[in-house]
């Protein structure tokens, strides 16, 4: 189901997984065959998009500036409550705790209420899994930023 309008942010989908194969052919990221929601305990997703870009000055601009954007960086926030044992997205992302390089990239998937997806390989980051208060829940906390620009799909008509 697709909506249009206003949406509540709980209508976002984001997956995760182990790291997709390249197709040879096409140069996509092929998702792996099980992917785990990051839904349960999570309270707020904070979207950033870092830009690198460089202004220009042109007599015929008279002066004026023109900005290109030479690459985007975007990334996911995470944050909420640690559920254990029952979550399967949580424990994907807390088995990722001690490691490094290859083993911190994973395969990351964006659902938008109206249906579009953003998609592909990503890095894992700044991972909490416990911590805070005595008698409050613990903490669950993770980035997730996409290596170079992801697959943008926009929905089929009649979605």
């Amino acid at each position: 189901m697709t909506y249009t309008g206003f949406a509540l942010n709980y209508l976002n989908k984001y997956e995760i997984g182990a790291a997709g194969a390249v197709d040879p052919v096409t140069g996509k990221i092929t998702p792996p065959s099980k992917l785990y929601e990051l839904a349960e305990g999570i309270q707020s997703v904070d979207l950033k998009n870092d830009e690198d870009s460089s202004d220009y000055s042109y007599y015929a601009d008279k002066g004026g500036k023109q900005t290109n954007i030479s690459s985007v960086s975007t990334s996911y926030a995470f944050k909420g409550h640690r559920r254990y044992a029952d979550d399967d997205a949580q424990a994907f992302v807390r088995e990722r705790l001690a490691k490094t390089g290859q083993d911190r990239v994973v395969f990351f998937r964006h659902t938008e209420p109206d249906g579009r997806i953003l998609s592909g390989n990503a890095t894992l980051s700044g991972i909490v899994h416990g911590g805070g208060d005595a008698g409050e829940r613990g903490n669950f906390e993770a980035a997730v930023t996409f290596n170079g620009l992801p697959d943008d799909t926009k929905p089929t008509t009649g979605a």
